[in-house]
């Protein structure tokens, strides 16, 4: 099958190994954490699944940090997550990922949207957001802490840049993390040479995400069908319905061509009414092209179409006075100014459409978010790192009913559609202008 890939005999002992030391040192009273590190190819997502999973099951609970921003295990791109997991986490494209119960589950225990490209553009803001996720998971295992039943052991995601600077920030990941366990996976065999060294034909094989999916698309397509359940859950009942009626099925899961998926979402974006923020009401954090953010008084103007970090940072930053020492900003100055301009992020919006106020400087925005109502409330920090979706989550295939303003709009000419013929007509006429003009 297309969604599976095989399981290599020493690759699964090794998984085993890891599942019996950490289980181990679990009943000793310590925590492990577990990094999977691999280029991209390598298999790297695929077999830190598994080792989650598999330490789930001998040990009932799992904590995950989720460093690739780039393609995560789960979630949208661009977000960093730590989150704790009582069931096994399914492959990405797999029926399991698109169903109710998934898209429903848990917040994370933490989350920092650093943009899909941190990694590589800023790895200093990289590494200082997989910090404070760090920081959160030792809180979160403290003696003192509320969680009951905590997980012991925390499996981490590296990033998928394996060469250059991309080792070290690798390897800073496992030193902040303060790795017990490291698996580390080179350039992964072909499919068939796989298959050709099977001989115990589909004993060892897990799921996999299709061969087509990169650079997150498919977990954009996860995060839009978040956002429509949340808005609409009626049209995602429905169409769950028609998915089972289908004759052919979906027993391989849904692939990132998959023409059907992106007809809905897109209709289902042009219809549903978004949230409206107050740009008064929260702070506007604008990356200044270098990864780091700045206090902005507005959003960018280019902010329809993209996607904003939806966060909460705490306000006593502008409430107490600095604390110095010589001149200098105190530690605990440094702290809070840390924790403002890294904040919490709560989830992520898709900004639609925005208003102006008379002075022509931006007044309200209007965002499609999963985050449900109450959680949103808590929200006083918008963070613009110029992420956007891909481009088929905002095109219309004209079949969705009217859309309810506001609606997502773009500065470019009709190259198809109803209006491509007076956009053909408008430049014939300027070229027959221009002609003239020469003669």
């Amino acid at each position: 099958r297309d969604d599976m890939t095989r399981f290599p005999d020493d690759l699964q002992a090794t998984i085993s190994e890891v599942v019996a030391s950490t289980t181990g040192r679990r009943s000793e009273g310590k925590p492990s954490v577990v990094c999977v590190s691999g280029g991209r190819g390598s298999g790297k997502n695929t077999h830190a699944r598994v080792a989650a999973n598999a330490i789930l099951i001998a040990q009932g609970r799992v904590a995950v940090l989720d460093g690739d921003c780039a393609n995560p295990l789960f979630g949208a791109p661009g977000v960093l997550t730590l989150s704790v997991f009582d069931e096994p986490i399914p492959a990405v494209g797999s029926n399991a990922c698109f169903s109710e119960r998934w898209l429903k589950r848990r917040a994370p225990l933490a989350a920092a949207f650093v943009g899909p490209t941190c990694a590589r553009d800023n790895p200093a803001a990289y590494a200082a957001s997989l910090e404070r996720l760090t920081r959160a998971w030792a809180r979160f295992r403290a003696p003192d802490s509320d969680a009951a039943e905590s997980p012991t052991c925390l499996v981490v995601n590296c990033a998928a840049w394996s060469k250059g600077l991309g080792a070290d920030l690798v390897m800073k990941t496992t030193q902040l993390a303060a790795a017990t366990h490291v698996l580390r996976f080179g350039a992964a065999r072909s499919l068939d040479a796989q298959k050709n060294d099977s001989e115990g034909g589909e004993k060892n094989v897990v799921a996999r995400a299709p061969a087509d999916a990169g650079a997150g698309v498919l977990q954009w397509m996860v995060w839009g069908l978040e956002c429509v359940l949340a808005h609409d859950r009626h049209a995602f009942i429905e169409r769950e319905r028609e998915r089972e009626r289908e004759p052919d099925g979906s027993e391989t899961g849904v692939s990132e061509t998959d023409q059907r998926l992106w007809t809905f979402l897109a209709d289902r974006f042009a219809a549903l009414k978004p949230w409206r923020v107050r740009v008064a009401d929260v702070f506007v954090l604008v990356d200044d092209g270098s990864g780091a953010l700045a206090l902005s008084s507005s959003p960018p103007d280019t902010i329809v179409g993209t996607v904003v970090g939806l966060c909460k940072v705490d306000t006593g930053i502008f409430g107490d006075e600095k604390e110095t020492s010589g001149g200098e900003t105190s530690e605990k100055e440094k702290e809070k100014e840390d924790a403002f301009f890294f904040p919490a992020c709560l989830g992520l919006g898709l900004i639609r459409s925005v208003s102006f106020d008379a002075s022509g400087a931006t007044d309200t925005v209007y965002l499609l978010t999963p985050l449900p109502a109450n959680a949103l409330a808590t929200v006083n920090a918008l963070v613009c790192r110029h992420a956007f979706p891909p481009s088929r989550m905002c095109r219309t295939s004209g079949a969705a009913s009217v859309s309810s303003p506001p609606f997502w709009t773009a500065a470019s000419l009709a190259a198809e559609g109803t209006g491509a013929g007076v956009i053909r007509s408008r430049n014939n006429i300027l070229r027959k202008g221009g002609a003239a003009k020469t003669r």
